[in-house]
């Protein structure tokens, strides 16, 4: 697709080989869960006898933990939906579920400029994504980009854009298993991010992960 600036690409989850359709078949219970805290403050704010924190004890407590048992099942379909990584010469950007209200999406966007270094095989949570590091304010922080594992072409983009962002300074030196070698240390990393996931993994991402091993019967492991 062309704009009279950029040319651009740009690329999603694969709503089935991502298992998206999971959270899809799940969504009445989510938006159950997702109303009860509202059909309890309100029940109780007409309940007779009551004391008037009573509607607000049962907002906070009973009503707020099943709210976030829904917003969990209604931002996973919505991350599949939403999801969309755009790509130029220049800039990349993600399109993504907003985490106050995920029915809403948001746009966020990097110069590749201010990129300094990838990694490719980044752990987040129970699965790898692909960190783009960047300086402000004197610290290093990272754009999120996920791994479209099922989408070849994107893999290939985000591995020639860390070989632009990040040259070899080490002279190539051609030899019979150099090619082997460099598709060890790929695997090797693939490998590594699955096995030792973060030290500070993320509590949405666990227990999507949970979720969806418990939905398709398969063993955590």
């Amino acid at each position: 697709m062309e704009t009279p600036n950029h040319s651009y690409e740009s690329y999603k989850f694969n709503f089935w080989k991502d298992r998206f359709w999971v959270w899809a078949l799940c969504l009445p219970f989510g938006l159950i869960c997702w109303a009860i805290p509202f059909v309890l403050f309100f029940g109780l704010s007409k309940a007779d006898n009551a004391p008037g924190w009573f509607p607000l004890f049962g907002f906070v407590f009973l009503g707020l933990p099943s709210y976030l048992v829904g917003w969990i099942f209604v931002y996973s379909l919505m991350e599949g939906l939403y999801t969309k990584v755009t790509m130029t010469d220049s800039w990349v950007s993600i399109r993504l579920p907003w985490l106050i209200f995920p029915i809403i999406p948001v746009v966020k966007r990097i110069d590749l400029e201010r990129i300094r270094r990838i990694n490719l095989f980044a752990p987040y949570g129970s699965r790898a994504a692909v960190f783009l590091y960047y300086f402000e304010k004197n610290k290093e922080r990272h754009f999120y980009l996920p791994r479209f594992e099922h989408n070849p072409a994107y893999i290939q983009i985000m591995m020639a854009l860390k070989d632009r962002i990040e040259p070899s300074l080490i002279p190539f030196i051609s030899s019979p298993d150099s090619e082997s070698q460099g598709t060890l240390s790929a695997k090797d990393a693939l490998i590594k991010a699955k096995r030792y996931p973060s030290l500070r993994p993320r509590f949405i991402d666990k227990a999507l992960n949970e979720l969806i091993v418990f939905s398709t019967g398969q063993n955590s492991g």
